[in-house]
């Protein structure tokens, strides 16, 4: 699992404020939470197909929808989830000055730190 340029981001702020092994530990368990909600966000699924399905599922119970996100440089509000016509990638549905888009979920970062994880999660997952 590759970590994503804000969970590296997230561990090079706990070095600098800590030791490196409190760091270590800290990304470690980071790492070990993000495969959590990966398991459970696609348990159960046989392909890829359904695993797209069961996070698009998954990520719209956890997150509080609607919710605030920048895309790029753009605030907006993360309004649920969608799969794209045969259901082999998954789109996040965004406002961003009263114009609705279907976006690649990567693009799309979760201003709220509780729920950001679960967003971050399906990022590593990819």
């Amino acid at each position: 699992m590759r970590l994503t340029k804000k969970v590296h981001k997230k561990a090079l702020l706990l070095m600098a404020r800590k030791s490196t092994s409190k760091a270590v530990e800290a990304l470690k368990y980071l790492k070990r939470e993000l495969e959590r909600i990966s398991d459970e966000a696609t348990t159960d699924c046989y392909n890829e197909y359904e695993q797209i399905a069961g996070w698009c599922a998954y990520l719209e119970t956890k997150i509080d929808l609607p919710c605030k996100c920048k895309v790029g440089q753009k605030e907006g509000l993360l309004t649920g989830f969608d799969t794209n016509k045969d259901g082999s990638s998954l789109l996040a549905v965004i406002k961003v000055d009263m114009n609705e888009y279907k976006v690649a979920p990567e693009t799309v970062s979760i201003l709220n730190k509780k729920t950001s994880k679960y967003l971050e999660a399906f990022k590593e997952w990819l």
